[in-house]
């Protein structure tokens, strides 16, 4: 597992602030974790990253080695892609964030409220975090590919 380094330095907080948070903190965790805080019937998405269906996510794989060299990792869902903080995307492209789109976080939680699998195949156009773009013909030609590979492992 990662470890996550916080820089609490430009926030303005003292240490002997923080370590007074820290029993907030850990029961926040524990209750998000246990599912037993306010609003805890909206707690799916807590296990996604572990909790997969690891047979579907093989042949998603290899769907994708047939057609183009695909990239499996972590993305970051957010309706922020420019922001005024320039150290922003660095901070994410350390924590292992490949690219930014805005509705997978919404397509898994609605999908571990109501039962079901989901399953997100992006096809990326633009990245902010290292400022490459396809063109418009590249985007063009090449979005079928990601349609292919969806087709075929939806059989």
């Amino acid at each position: 597992m990662s470890k996550i380094t916080l820089d609490y330095s430009k926030t303005g907080l003292q240490a002997h602030e923080l370590d007074c948070l820290e029993k907030q903190v850990s029961l926040a965790h524990e209750m998000l974790h246990e599912k037993t805080g306010a609003g805890n019937d909206f707690l799916g998405w807590i296990d996604l990253p572990v909790d997969y269906d690891h047979e579907e996510f093989d042949r998603i794989k290899k769907a994708a080695e047939k057609n183009i060299n695909a990239v499996v990792g972590n993305i970051l869902s957010s309706d922020t892609f420019y922001c005024a903080d320039k150290t922003a995307n660095e901070k994410w492209i350390s924590m292992g964030i490949l690219a930014v789109e805005m509705e997978a976080a919404a397509l898994y939680m609605n999908a571990a409220e109501a039962g079901k699998k989901a399953l997100c195949l992006l096809t990326i156009s633009d990245c902010p975090l290292t400022g490459e773009s396809l063109s418009a013909e590249e985007r063009q030609n090449s979005f079928t590919q990601m349609m292919e590979i969806a087709l075929e492992i939806a059989k």
